[in-house]
Order: structure tokens, then C-alpha cells, then sequence
């Protein structure tokens, strides 16, 4: 497999605050700690050596959630079983990305995040072997967007989860995820590769949390990541006080506010902050908790009503019942957490910048904010079409119409082109006007407005000139729009359309070990993977 970089900028399918922040804009510089290189991480690790979290308690979770899937003698069982031990030496700490319970794991950009924190770990582990650095995936299980995780797309087919929705999803049952395993089948066939780990995964779980972990154990277990659930009432119980400063003075609020007023004079701002970041969970049910002008607490579409003391006893006594969203979700992970970077996406990132004087007045460590590899597999035919057509890689993020016209007037014997003719008109009007200015000055007017109709009409004969080409070589330009189509389907990156079945199913196609060995944690472009 072959790797080529393009430049973001290039790919016109990124926010310009990407570039910034990997190449240091000072602008940006306020709204982080500090910066995605691998000499950063000395000073991180002392820095989190001052903030400790509590390890026991850490520990002991991880083994609970966990439960029967380590007492194995497999190697993805052992290793995580001694990733997790490790998480109980003051010595090792952690890179963590975190991602929505997406079914069959979503689009591949979810791979691609654990894939960069996986390379993170062991490139740590080689830079600094006085330390042990553990890759940990935080389940997003409390989120309540159905929608969002209940769809994913094989070879540009969406294939969906049809069942009720409600809560948070990492609580959900599996019902009817039997027919969705029968549909990817019919599109992969019965013994495609991979598809085993799914449906073993959700036939044999209570939740699709507990499904999850089992499916990510079983495709990066063996290289050492540990799976985590926020939702779990110990882990909790370490974030209440940060909950009940956020219930009553609602101080991560005031500090995200003036962060993000001073982050949207420079760049977009993605997370609007509430006064209350906090949601509470109820049986099938994810609601906001919000205060009442005459200071009870209310959650929003119940009945429930609270005083504040009333409330804060319940958070103390039910912690569980407790979740927070956008805002705290990142500071939690964090707290309980001996963590050094967040790896996550152009998005995540954008919105993680918002965050940082919160954590300081928190007092919990920000972390080195790393960006995911950002990919485009270019499979064997995808390859050999691209060649075909006389096209480079970085045709590619051109568009469809502009990638035709290369094609067809690289292959034409008739140049359709009327750049020179174009140059040509501007010359001879230019002359003639500067020569009849010294007859009539009134007279330029009249020359600009003939040069224009005659640009105009030199363009609607280009136009009609290059339609004509395209009917005549209908097959070439079938050709471009299919390819185009496949690498960017609905004209997005493939990355955040397409499932990693589409490839990873393919028995001679190592996709996931693959990538891994040709990614750079540190990677500040966009890559693009050519299969040999």
C-alpha cells in the first residue's frame, strides 16, 4: 500500500482553524496548552503527575465492566487484562479518543480515531520508555441520539436499525439488530470477513454498550485497547463535586462563554454552552436539567421538580442518574482519567478549543489535543481507473465537472479551451481603446461594453463547444463520475460515508493492520492509501 500526502487546504473539506492549529497560528495559541508534537509530552506527563486521579477506583471499574471477556487465555484478553493493570502504576497514563455506539462501528472515521490513538500509545512508549502508555476508547454510551448511530453505509447502500428509540443509547436492548446482521450478509455475503465479530457481539449481549466493547475487543484487543463506559455509578461518583459546582454556579458556563466570544472573532464556534451542562437519565428517557425563575430545578418534558438541596442530594446519592453532555462529558473523561491527549476529529477539535479556561477553573488537566488521521482508501480498481484516465491523486478532490474536461481534453484531438482567444479579445479592445480615447473620450464606454459581449459570447460558444465533447465521449465521462462517486460518495469524504466492512471484508485485504502500519499519529496532512 502506497501513502500520499495532500495538503488540508487542498482538499477543500476543512475548516481553515485545522491548518492553524497544526502549524501553530499564533491566534490560536490562547485556546490550548499545549501543542501536537511529540516533544510536548514530557512536560504533559509532568504536569498530570500533579493533577493524579484515583487509579484504584479506575481500576476496579474497568475490571467490572469488563467482567467474563478477560477470563481467557486469547491475546486480546490478555493484553487488555494487563493494559488495565498497568493503569494502577503512577507510571502509566493514557491517550483516549471516544465516539458514539455507532452500529457496526459507523463510518470509518471512528476506526481511523482508534487507529491514530493506538500509534500514539505505542510511539509514547518508544520516545519514553520509563513509561507505560495505555490507548483507551471511551464509549459514548449516554448519548441519546438514536438517529445518529442507528445507520451506516456499505458500498454506498445504507443499511438501518429500525426500532424505537429512547435514552441513552448505551442502555438500549438489541431487538431487531437480527435483521440488520441479515442485511449486511445479503451485501457481504454469509461469510465475509468480519462480519462474525458483529453478530456474535449483539446475539449474545444485553446492551448495545456491552455489544460495543465486545466488537472493539475483538478488532483492537489485541493491540491493547481499553474499552471504557462513563455510564457507571463509582466513575461518577469521582465528578460530583465538578457536577454540583456546575448545578449551582454554574461557573463552566461563564468560562466557556468568554472563551468561545474571544474563539468566533477568529473562527467558527461549533458548541453553544448552556448554564446547565448536565442531563439527567431516566428510565428510557435522556433529559435536560434546567433552573426555573423561582430556583427550583426542572427536567425538561417530566414532572420531575427539585429544590436545590433536594437536588444535590440526589447527586449525591444517585449519581448515576446524572450525565453530563458536551461541555462536561470531556472534563469528566479527564478527572477520572490519567490521561495526556485527546485524539479526535476536525470537529472535536474545533469545539475542544472551547474548553480550555473551564478546565483551569475546574482545575482539571486539558490534554494535548491530537488530530485523527483524516483518510481516502484508494482500493486496486479505484487505482487502476485513476492511471487509466491520466489523473494524480490530487485530481481528486477537484470537482467532478473540472476532472471531465481534464480527461476529455487531455485525450481530445480538438482543443475546446478558448483561454488564448479570451487574451486576445482583452488585447485588441485594449488597443482599439486607448487608441479611440484620443479621437472621443465617450467612446471607451462603448468599446468595454462590445469586448464584454463578445467575452460573453466567446464563453457561451466554450460552453456549448464542451458539451458537445462530453456527449461525444459519454463513456470517458461515465467513467469519471463513477470513480468520483465511489472515493466521495454523495460528494463527502469517504471517510464519513462509508462503513470499513466495505474493505475490511475483502479476505485479501489486511485493511485495519494495514493502515495502522503505514499511520503517523503526528500527521499534519491529509492522507490518501493506495492498495497495490
Amino acid at each position: 500500500m502506497k501513502k500520499i500526502l495532500v495538503p488540508f487546504a487542498d482538499t477543500h473539506q476543512f475548516s481553515s482553524l485545522i491548518d492553524d492549529y497544526l502549524s501553530g497560528e499564533k491566534s490560536l495559541q490562547p485556546f490550548y496548552d499545549l501543542p501536537p508534537e511529540l516533544k510536548s509530552f514530557e512536560q504533559a506527563i509532568t504536569r498530570r503527575k500533579n493533577m493524579p486521579c484515583n487509579r484504584q477506583v479506575l481500576y476496579s471499574r474497568l475490571v467490572h465492566q469488563y467482567g467474563t471477556l478477560l477470563n481467557n487465555q486469547e491475546e486480546s484478553s490478555q493484553k487488555v487484562s494487563g493494559a488495565i493493570s498497568l493503569l494502577k502504576n503512577e507510571n502509566c497514563f493514557t491517550v483516549t479518543t471516544g465516539h458514539q455506539l455507532n452500529i457496526f462501528t459507523g463510518p470509518l472515521f471512528s476506526i481511523y480515531k482508534i487507529i491514530t490513538t493506538i500509534k500514539l500509545a505505542n510511539e509514547l512508549s518508544r520516545s519514553y520508555p520509563e513509561y507505560q502508555f495505555v490507548p483507551v476508547f471511551w464509549m459514548a454510551s449516554e448519548d441519546h441520539d438514536f438517529e445518529e448511530i442507528s445507520q451506516f453505509n456499505i458500498f454506498g447502500k445504507p443499511i438501518t436499525w429500525n426500532r424505537n428509540p429512547g435514552g441513552a443509547v448505551g442502555r438500549m436492548n438489541l431487538e431487531e439488530i437480527q435483521q440488520v446482521i441479515e442485511n449486511v450478509k445479503q451485501l457481504l455475503g454469509e461469510d465475509a470477513l468480519g462480519v462474525e465479530i458483529f453478530e456474535s457481539a449483539y446475539m449474545h449481549s444485553a446492551t448495545l454498550a456491552e455489544a460495543t466493547r465486545k466488537i472493539m475487543h475483538a478488532l483492537f484487543g489485541a493491540l491493547g485497547l481499553v474499552v471504557i463506559d462513563g455510564d457507571d455509578t463509582d466513575l461518577k461518583r469521582l465528578f460530583i463535586p465538578e457536577m454540583h459546582e456546575d448545578l449551582v454556579t454554574n461557573k463552566s458556563f461563564v468560562a466557556v462563554t468568554e472563551t468561545s466570544k474571544q474563539l468566533s472573532e477568529i473562527h467558527k464556534i461549533l458548541v453553544q454552552p448552556r448554564p446547565i451542562n448536565l442531563f439527567y437519565l431516566g428510565e428510557g428517557s435522556r433529559e435536560r436539567i434546567v433552573k426555573s425563575e423561582n430556583g427550583n430545578y426542572e427536567v425538561l418534558n417530566t414532572n420531575l421538580v427539585f429544590t436545590v438541596d433536594e437536588l444535590i442530594a440526589e447527586l449525591n446519592a444517585r449519581p448515576d442518574k446524572f450525565s453530563p453532555n458536551v461541555l462536561l462529558r470531556p472534563m469528566y473523561q479527564e478527572k477520572i482519567l490519567p490521561n495526556l491527549a485527546y485524539i479526535g476529529g476536525p470537529g472535536e477539535l474545533q469545539y475542544w478549543l472551547q474548553f480550555k479556561e473551564a478546565f483551569i477553573t475546574n482545575n482539571i488537566s486539558f490534554p494535548i489535543l491530537i488530530l485523527r488521521n483524516c483518510i481516502l482508501f484508494v482500493d486496486k480498481s479505484s487505482s487502476a481507473k485513476l492511471e487509466k484516465l491520466g489523473l494524480t491523486v490530487p485530481d481528486l478532490f477537484k470537482s467532478t465537472d473540472t476532472l471531465i474536461l481534464k480527461v476529455l481534453e487531455n485525450s481530445a484531438e480538438i482543443h475546446v479551451g478558448t483561454a488564448e482567444i479570451n487574451s486576445l479579445i482583452q488585447k485588441i479592445y485594449s488597443e482599439l481603446s486607448n487608441e479611440w480615447e484620443r479621437l472621443d473620450a465617450s467612446l471607451v464606454a462603448s468599446v468595454e461594453s462590445e469586448k464584454q459581449k463578445a467575452l460573453k459570447g466567446l464563453s457561451g460558444l466554450e460552453e456549448k463547444a464542451r458539451r458537445a465533447m462530453k456527449k461525444k465521449n459519454e463513456s470517458v465521462v461515465n467513467q469519471v463520475k463513477n470513480l468520483k462517486e465511489k472515493l466521495f460518495p454523495s460528494g463527502g469524504l469517504q471517510e464519513r460515508n462509508e462503513n470499513f466492512l466495505s474493505f475490511y471484508s475483502k479476505s485479501e485485504l489486511n485493511f485495519i493492520k494495514d493502515i495502522i502500519k503505514l499511520s503517523d499519529p503526528f500527521e499534519k496532512q491529509f492522507v490518501v492509501f493506495i492498495e497495490d
